[in-house]
């Protein structure tokens, strides 16, 4: 649509070709600017949010609008991915609170590289997810 494209092209998130992943050189910190970008990235079709570091109010409302906020396990890995990586993260079928994930990077000269990534999520939060957001978990939670 045309508003989707328009918030494209005024994101100052960098973004991988599919439009799925979005990843930032430091910290994703609070400000008004990026308030907004949370709620953009999955408007856009967002998945992940994979950064160095978050501040934590940006990490918890990623996790209610359903968005996978991911942090580097190595911080220097974040210099491996290039714009036309296709990426894709791995273990979401076993879930678990404290236990990484890995994002598989596959170059376009079909070199391919395994990232661990971290997460925060706890049992609850697991469930956000799962829904697609903490509304949605609600919404079913009261049979609506």
């Amino acid at each position: 649509t045309k508003t989707r494209e328009r918030v494209r092209a005024e994101s100052t998130l960098p973004w991988s070709p599919g439009k799925e992943f979005a990843s930032e050189p430091t910290i994703y910190s609070y400000n008004r600017k990026s308030e907004r970008l949370y709620y953009c990235d999955r408007y856009l079709g967002g998945v992940a949010v994979i950064v160095k570091s978050f501040a934590r109010i940006h990490e918890t409302n990623l996790k209610k609008q359903g968005m996978l906020p991911l942090t580097f396990a190595n911080p220097s890995d974040y210099d491996l991915i290039n714009p036309e990586d296709k990426v894709s993260i791995v273990g979401l079928t076993t879930f678990t609170p404290g236990v990484p994930l890995t994002m598989k990077v596959k170059k376009p000269t079909g070199e391919e590289l395994d990232v661990s990534v971290n997460h925060t999520f706890n049992d609850d939060q697991i469930a956000w997810f799962k829904a697609g957001s903490a509304l949605n978990k609600i919404k079913s939670d009261r049979g609506m």
